[in-house]
């Protein structure tokens, strides 16, 4: 029986938290005791935002990490959610010093704009930790961008579906609108000139304010209406209600796969830009979806879907889902975490 606590630091109450499949599947695989952290508050937009938001979060993750340093021992293992923990925590266990074993989740694409790479690097290099991406060309960016000799800290694990969000049953899809949404690295203007394209199509679109101010120049068309700022359940509310998910890209960067795969849970054909993170989503029969950053085959690819006839377009869209249903569950994901923290204790047992 494995003799370590594994504890998982997580961000919000237990009655609200979205990482729960993480708690339950880590219970099972895990011989030992698990414990789950969870946050005493919401931690919504309200809450995070403005200055006085980041302050909010930082007390709230020390207050966490502090009652986390004591009750853990020699030996035992802290699942962190979000980077922040994970570093706050590392700090107060000395360094490391204190002998924790560590599971760094999220760390997601590295901004080649970072200022303070040193705190990345001191966990990326600590053979006590184990830095899990979603996204394998990931690794090899953070190997670049933080000038490590080897990666054998990091692992890539990918997103899961949300056990809470049936997968439905697609019986027929209305071309009602076009959807397309996201915090960031979206191309909109390849979203407005389809729009522009095709004035007879409904296109929703939900957006930050002011990263769609700062990309679109010009007034969207008609058939275009826009949400700033939304929250999330009226977000997936709209995602679920369209004919088509589309996922236009600026750059390689790691994005949209939350969107990818909310849309095979609702039974939506999404198409996106073919990048690595992206195309490890569709299996080999639905590649066709992944679209290069070529304005022209965006218009290519989006009347071949909207020509599809009631029958085609289910069983293109069935394809897409039972791929994400058969490769992507928590159960998958838990399994791996849990495969790296016996590795991880391996190691440094040697």
């Amino acid at each position: 029986m494995d003799k370590s606590t594994v504890f998982i630091l997580l961000d919000r109450p237990s009655y609200d938290n979205d990482k729960k499949w993480l708690v339950d599947h880590v219970c099972k695989t895990w011989e030992g005791m698990v414990v789950p952290v969870y946050s005493r508050y919401i931690l919504s937009k309200v809450y995070r935002s403005g200055k006085l938001g980041m302050i909010r979060v930082m007390l709230e993750v020390l207050r966490q990490c502090l009652g986390l340093v004591y009750r853990s021992k020699k030996g035992d293992v802290v699942i962190c959610w979000s980077p922040l923990s994970s570093w706050i925590f590392y700090l107060l266990t000395f360094g490391g010093l204190m002998k924790r074993y560590m599971v760094c989740m999220n760390w997601l694409s590295p901004n080649s704009n970072m200022k303070v790479k040193w705190k990345n690097k001191m966990l990326a290099v600590n053979k006590r930790c184990r830095v899990v991406v979603n996204s394998p060309e990931s690794i090899q960016q953070w190997k670049n961008i933080l000038r490590l000799n080897d990666t054998d800290n990091f692992c890539h694990i990918t997103d899961v579906y949300d056990e809470r969000v049936p997968f439905k049953h697609i019986v027929h899809r209305t071309k009602d609108y076009i959807f397309t949404g996201g915090m960031n690295n979206r191309d909109w203007n390849v979203v407005m000139q389809l729009a522009a394209n095709n004035p007879d199509l409904r296109f929703v679109c939900c957006a930050l304010k002011s990263d769609f101010r700062d990309k679109v120049k010009i007034a969207p068309p008609q058939n275009v209406k826009i949400y700033f700022n939304t929250e999330s359940g009226h977000y997936y509310e709209l995602l679920a209600g369209s004919y088509l998910v589309l996922l236009p890209l600026c750059t390689q960067r790691v994005s949209g796969l939350i969107n990818i795969i909310r849309s095979a849970q609702e039974g939506i054909i999404c198409l996106t830009s073919d990048i690595p993170s992206t195309s490890q989503y569709y299996s080999e029969k639905d590649k066709d979806l992944l679209i290069p950053f070529e304005m022209n085959i965006w218009q290519e690819r989006l009347n071949e879907v909207l020509k599809l006839d009631d029958v085609a377009y289910i069983h293109k869209a069935q394809s897409f889902q039972e791929y994400i249903k058969t490769k992507f569950s928590p159960e998958t994901a838990s399994k791996r975490i849990v495969e790296e923290i016996h590795k991880l204790i391996r190691d440094n047992e040697r």
